[in-house]
């Protein structure tokens, strides 16, 4: 302690400025991360808005839906319960706008397309049975090649034809918020107790979608929320009411919370997602978008809707 001028001079307390710095920027990293993510996830588009924006030369890039989870549909822990099934089916599509935005398409009326009727001289005279060769085997119907059908619907509206190999970077617009989550978890397990939750409690919220549990952290508890940090560092285990007239939470309490909030959030999220303002597409005017349909034994026709 130094004395000057009779008077005592303590050293400084510990900048709560420092602490809420960190704060900030941790805030404003995972806000990033999550807007991120959010632009990342796929939007529901009808068969007729994807072809108005194939005819329209929006389509970037075209890919089978394997049904691996994007954006906002990547979670771990209990937020994992809550995702939907897998998306994955035979006409399933993944499709990038020119933007970057990525949308989903069910494309069940294109694939199910019955091909043209034909009829040749050769099967008028013919007495064979309608759909058996002449060894009396069922002949399969063709089927509609819908890689080749949007290429050529591209060719035929003058516009280039998408992309086939990948969703390029809008499919990784999602890793950031997961890289953080991960750091997340290191840093929970190797740093100093929460206050609010023991490390079992706040792990679990960590699982809630679209970041909030790595937000609510941030916001709410040591180690970057400066009153939390100030408070003694309660022992791993403990919970109930600590020094500091805080109310620690258990694990068990953590898990139910972050239950409850996983079945809330999930539906804000998808809601948030598809809003208009986040780039829903427009449905076009009915029989104004027509695909050009080629089938894997040649035969082309088109679809209409």
């Amino acid at each position: 302690m130094a004395i000057d001028l009779g008077q005592d001079v303590s050293p400084p307390a510990p900048s709560r400025l420092h602490g809420g710095r960190l704060q900030v920027l941790a805030l404003i990293v995972v806000l990033g991360a999550v807007l991120s993510s959010i632009w990342g996830t796929p939007r529901q588009a009808s068969e007729a808005a994807f072809g108005a924006a194939l005819f329209s030369g929006d389509v970037r890039a075209v890919v089978r839906d394997l049904g691996a989870p994007i954006g906002t549909e990547v979670h771990f822990g209990v937020g994992a319960w809550f995702t939907s099934a897998s998306h994955s089916s035979v006409s399933s599509i993944l499709w990038t706008s020119s933007d970057g935005r990525i949308y989903r398409t069910e494309l069940g009326t294109l694939t199910t397309l019955p091909p043209p009727a034909r009829s040749t001289a050769v099967d008028q005279e013919s007495d064979l049975a309608p759909g058996l060769d002449e060894f009396g085997n069922i002949i399969e119907a063709p089927k509609v090649d819908v890689a080749r059908s949007i290429e050529a619907t591209a060719d035929e509206s003058g516009v280039a034809v998408p992309d086939r190999g990948s969703l390029g970077w809008s499919a990784h617009l999602g890793d950031p918020l997961g890289l953080l989550l991960l750091v997340a978890c290191f840093a929970l397990a190797m740093g100093p107790q929460p206050r609010r939750f023991t490390k079992w409690g706040q792990f679990w919220l960590l699982g809630l979608p679209a970041g909030a549990g790595l937000l609510w952290w941030i916001l709410r508890d040591a180690p970057f929320d400066p009153r939390m940090r100030a408070a003694p560092e309660p022992a791993p285990r403990l919970h109930g009411a600590i020094d500091g007239g805080i109310e620690r939470r258990s694990g068990a309490r953590g898990f139910a919370w972050a239950l409850l909030g996983s079945l809330v959030l999930s539906v804000v999220v998808a809601g948030i997602v598809q809003a208009t303002i986040w780039g829903d597409r427009p449905e076009p005017q009915q029989g104004s978008v027509t695909f050009q349909v080629v089938y894997d034994d040649g035969q082309q026709g088109t679809l209409t809707l």
